[in-house]
This record gives C-alpha cells, structure tokens and sequence, in this order.
C-alpha cells in the first residue's frame, strides 16, 4: 500500500493553530495529546484515505471524517487525485459541523 501525501488547507492550519494553543494552555495534564491524536489520524488517513465515512459531498467531492476519541474534535478530509486535503477541524460538541469550501 502507497503512503498518500497528506496536505492541510490555510482554514484548517488556523484551526489547528487554535485548537493547540488552547488544549495546551486549558488541559496543563495531558498538553500533548491532541497533536498525538492529530498525528495518528493523519498516518491513518494517509495509509487509508477511503477507509473512513463520508460526511458530506460538497461539489461532487467527497468530504471525509475521522473522530479524534479522546479529544473529540473531527478532522475533515477530501481525497484528491494528487493527495489528502484536510480542510476542517472541529470539534463534536459545536452541535453543526465545520465550514466546508
């Protein structure tokens, strides 16, 4: 099986920017786990971008999840003919999901 690249959207590297400083600065016991939730998932989707569900199509393109269990945020993806593009992540208690192009 072929590693995919994995490339993050301008939005979704805010997000993430975001997300980080606030579990660091808010979760002092464990300030690390999300980047290494961030990090599984992203070998995850590399390895197997069509192994997780759809969430929604957006232009004919299928938008992916994969939920982060012990954080609960969700990274969205689509897979390009080029590589995996993460355009979203948010996290489940928001009660809607992410802005999607």
């Amino acid at each position: 099986m072929t590693r995919r690249q994995v490339r993050v959207s301008a939005d979704a590297e805010a997000q993430l920017r975001a997300i980080r400083a606030w579990w660091i600065a808010n979760r002092p016991a464990t300030p690390d786990l999300f980047d290494r939730e961030v990090d599984a998932a992203v070998a995850a989707i590399g390895n197997s971008a069509t192994a997780f569900p759809v969430y929604r199509r957006e232009e004919g393109a299928d938008i992916r999840r994969i939920i982060l269990p012990k954080t609960r945020y969700a990274i969205y993806y689509a897979d390009e003919a080029e590589a995996v593009l993460v355009v979203a992540v948010w996290h489940g208690a928001r009660g809607s999901g992410p802005p999607l192009p």
